[in-house]
């Protein structure tokens, strides 16, 4: 693979955490990163601190590429010295996550409001919020806050390793749409590059959306147990200059001989079986899918594209309504990048049962993957529709299924926009009042199955 941009965070991946200002990177960073410049190779930073807090780091490094700021929040040029594309928290969110902070008088917050690190959250007066901060709180102290805020579906939450002795963590909360996934695509369209061709190293979990949207997932050394999980690499720790390292290895191509550890668990994801699976930077027109009659028989592959353009193929697909701890049905909002039916209402987890795969099987994958929960999913029964939509069309034979989850569900906003939670009385009365707002196999599929007594 030839890969054309490297993406890497910084606490923890370039630099001990938490060290303000960063100290100057070591000669043979310096050198890895001029070489891969003139190669015309992206070097770029995806990082949880705001401009001020990589500026020496930037200028060091002679940056020339865009950069991730602020988790995902904001994107910025450090050739041209301008911000490319920002994500804000909404006012509404910002003031509602202050307030709950400000209960604990013995947080360390503070937040970035147009550019300007305020300590004192009462001199906020712009708004322009594109973070909030929980500063070097311990691994219980951090769990909770993140549980509490995490609920919250407009915004947002992660957490990463601040300090490393003793160790602390921070706790980031931006706009729902500002993590460092959306990000990474955002600066993909910039580049006029694929997100596969991007290299993503990190550390901490708050780099798990960055593993999310690239195509080698490269994990420090030093990392936490989650991100060498993800990844398909592990490097040098970052007093090895495991950067460096990466650079050397995957652009250079140098230290072609040297010894790699790579993930058991992405060795069975690269098996024949599993080759096929959603690239969540967004949809593949390539990816396989099944062919099936419109009783459900098994007749054949095709191209996702082929089995959408015009009338399309008749395909195996399903729909799954989670309820949550409350008893409420979990609605999905479609993202605007879909490219069919976006922006219409759904249920929980929709997608296509891939070559390998059960329909259960692929409902439990996708549900980690759309919403962050894994479900015991129980298959209602199948039917077949049509549905056209402009010059495509969805043609399906689609199983519809249940399962409960007493988890926060955490969307991933390539393919969610929006969630909402409602009682199947709230979910009759809604499609009484805006049929037009819900996708034509959802009020089918309420047509065929009684989801209340399924319950």
């Amino acid at each position: 693979m030839s890969y054309k941009a490297v993406l890497a965070d910084v606490d923890g991946t370039l630099i001990s955490p938490g060290l303000f200002p960063p100290p100057p990177p070591s000669l043979r960073l310096k050198k890895a990163v001029k070489e891969c410049q003139k190669k015309g190779v992206v070097f770029g930073l995806a990082t949880a601190r705001s401009l001020m807090g990589v500026k020496e780091l930037v200028e060091e490094l002679d940056l020339q590429s865009p950069i991730i700021l602020d988790n995902g929040a904001l994107i910025f040029d450090c050739k041209e010295k301008k911000y490319l594309w920002e994500s804000l928290l909404p006012k509404k969110e910002a003031q509602k996550t202050i307030n709950y902070l400000q209960e604990d008088k013995s947080l360390r917050v503070f937040v970035v409001d147009d550019e300007v690190r305020l300590n004192d959250l009462s001199k906020v007066i712009k708004w322009k919020i594109s973070k909030i901060v929980v500063m070097d709180v311990t691994q219980k102290k951090a769990e909770k806050i993140y549980q509490h805020i995490k609920k919250n579906p407009f915004v947002h939450v992660t957490k990463s390793i601040s300090k490393a002795q003793p160790l602390r963590l921070s706790i980031h909360v931006t706009n729902i749409q500002a993590t460092k996934q959306v990000a990474v695509l955002k600066l993909a369209e910039h580049l006029k590059i694929d997100t596969k061709e991007i290299i993503a190293v990190g550390d901490s979990s708050n780099d798990l959306p960055l593993f999310l949207a690239c195509g080698l997932k490269v994990a420090m050394g030093n990392a936490t147990a989650d991100i060498k999980e993800m990844a398909d690499i592990i490097a040098p720790t970052y007093e090895e200059d495991g950067v460096a390292w990466v650079i050397e290895k995957y652009i250079l191509k140098k230290n072609q001989n040297s010894k790699i550890k790579i993930q058991k668990s992405n060795q069975i994801q690269n098996s024949k079986k599993f080759n096929n699976l959603h690239n969540l930077s967004g949809e593949k027109k390539d990816q396989v899918l099944i062919l099936v009659d419109k009783a459900g028989r098994l007749i054949g592959e095709a191209s996702r594209e082929d089995c959408h353009i015009g009338q399309g193929k008749a395909h195996l697909a399903f729909m799954a309504f989670i309820q949550d701890a409350d008893g409420k049905i979990i609605l999905t909002k479609r993202s605007k990048r879909k490219s069919l039916w976006n922006d219409f209402w759904d249920a929980s987890v929709i997608s296509h049962v891939l070559p390998g795969e059960t329909v259960i099987e692929a409902a439990k994958r996708r549900g980690k993957e759309e919403l962050g929960v894994e479900v015991d999913f129980r298959d209602l029964g199948a039917f077949y529709y049509f549905a056209p939509h402009g010059d495509s069309a969805e043609n399906e034979y689609c199983h519809v299924l249940i399962g409960k989850t007493k988890k926060v569900v955490e969307p991933n906003t390539v393919e969610i926009s929006e969630i909402k939670k409602m009682d199947c009385n709230q979910i009759t009365e809604e499609l009484r009042k805006h049929p037009n707002a819900f996708t034509p196999w959802f009020k089918l599929s309420l047509e065929k199955f009684d989801l209340e007594k399924s319950l």
